[in-house]
């Protein structure tokens, strides 16, 4: 089966070139459904009625949209009657139109398109995640693809369903059935999608499959040594990787993990909920971290391994982490691309350094020219390297 999914049909160009190439691709591609992202039809901004019909007539067999559908006040009473055009489904209920739209192919194949809408830099709207899920129940033995169009490029997927790789960067995710007993899961199957933070570009959704997952915890369970016996603090904002990783490292080592109920607290604070929850193991992000190493003035009573990550360890903070506590001081990176932690650093005073790739990873250094060192290295400046993976399992 063959699916064309126009991202964005922008403006009268757009929709020019749509009516004149759009029935010569599906003919010459033999081209069984199209989706396309309508919302910015009218000169960049929503869709009227009558461009409505007039895309509809050039072979479009189900559109989208995201929050500019709402621009051109007359497509509001338009909406509920004509389901091929969606609004996110995940706007309130009382909202005009439909969220979802079930259609066939000619050849009888039924098609099910779920509109979902982001919700960072975007207007109010309700969490897209349990939305799907409802809609991915509702669709149950009604469809035999299921195509999800995320504006402001999410990716959704639940244990029902497997998103497709290669669809995730473009903001749609085709969805097919999928076994859902562990004993069938397969190290490809999708573990988790997240998206980058931006910080060196545009944020972009990362993939990563189970048999990625798995080796991840394994290889950095054993590097942080984190024990049955163990205490860990749970810290991290969930919108972050590094927050499935305090988790599921715990889980994997069978430890028992601590939640605070407050996420904003002073060095005194968490000393005391390190102290009254006995935490053997913590893990903070570094400029956290920093705040707290120049404000204690006694050890932790019960810690036992400090974990600094997320962005660049001070290593004035580190030495004063090292002279006033002692206790083991790690530090941590990793681009989301290569499955959260990439690398660790056993610190040593205030001499810190990206430390050695963490389990199979292969670390590449690039100074005046690329060379390869397998195994790791220190001491690689203010920039740390890309790290990519020394096998294909690794995403």
């Amino acid at each position: 089966m063959r699916i064309a999914f126009l991202g964005d049909v922008n403006g009268r160009a757009g929709r020019h070139v749509l009516a004149s190439q759009l029935p010569r691709l599906v003919a010459a591609r033999s081209i069984d459904f199209v989706v396309a992202n309508v919302e910015n039809a009218a000169d960049g901004f929503g869709i009227t009625p009558e461009l409505s019909e007039e895309l509809l007539a050039c072979g479009i067999d189900c559109m989208t949209s995201g929050n500019h559908i709402w621009d051109k006040v007359e497509i509001v009473d338009y909406l509920p009657g004509q389901p091929r055009l969606l609004r996110p489904l995940n706007y309130p209920d009382r909202a005009p139109g439909h969220g979802l739209y079930v259609g066939e192919t000619a050849a009888g194949v039924r098609v099910a398109v779920i509109n979902l809408m982001g919700r960072v830099f975007m207007p109010p709207c309700e969490n897209p995640f349990p939305i799907v899920d409802q809609a991915l129940k509702r669709l149950e033995g009604k469809a035999a693809v299921i195509l999800v169009d995320g504006a402001a490029n999410p990716a959704f997927g639940d244990g029902h369903a497997q998103v497709s790789v290669d669809a995730i960067a473009a903001g749609v995710a085709v969805l097919r059935p999928v076994a859902t007993k562990p004993g069938d899961l397969a190290p490809g199957d999708l573990a988790y999608v997240i998206h980058t933070s931006g910080s060196t570009g545009r944020p972009k959704g990362v993939a990563v499959e189970r048999g990625a997952l798995a080796a991840h915890l394994a290889a950095v369970t054993a590097r942080f040594d984190i024990r049955a016996d163990d205490v860990v603090l749970h810290y991290a904002r969930p919108t972050v990787d590094v927050a499935l990783e305090q988790v599921l490292t715990t889980l994997f080592a069978g430890a028992r993990l601590v939640l605070p109920d407050d996420q904003l607290m002073s060095a005194d604070e968490l000393l005391r909920l390190l102290d009254g929850e006995r935490v053997t193991v913590a893990n903070l992000p570094s400029g956290y971290f920093h705040g707290v190493a120049s404000a204690l003035r006694r050890t932790p009573a019960t810690l036992r391994t400090m974990i600094s990550g997320s962005d660049r360890l001070d290593p004035d903070a580190a030495a004063a982490w090292t002279r006033t506590t002692g206790i083991r001081l790690l530090n941590a990176y990793g681009p989301t691309e290569t499955v959260i932690t990439a690398t660790v650093h056993d610190v040593v005073g205030g001499d810190v350094s990206i430390g050695r790739p963490v389990g199979a990873r292969l670390a590449v250094v690039r100074r005046g020219g690329p060379r390869f060192q397998s195994g790791g290295a220190t001491g690689f400046g203010p920039r740390p390297p890309p790290i990519v993976a020394a096998d294909s399992a690794w995403v």
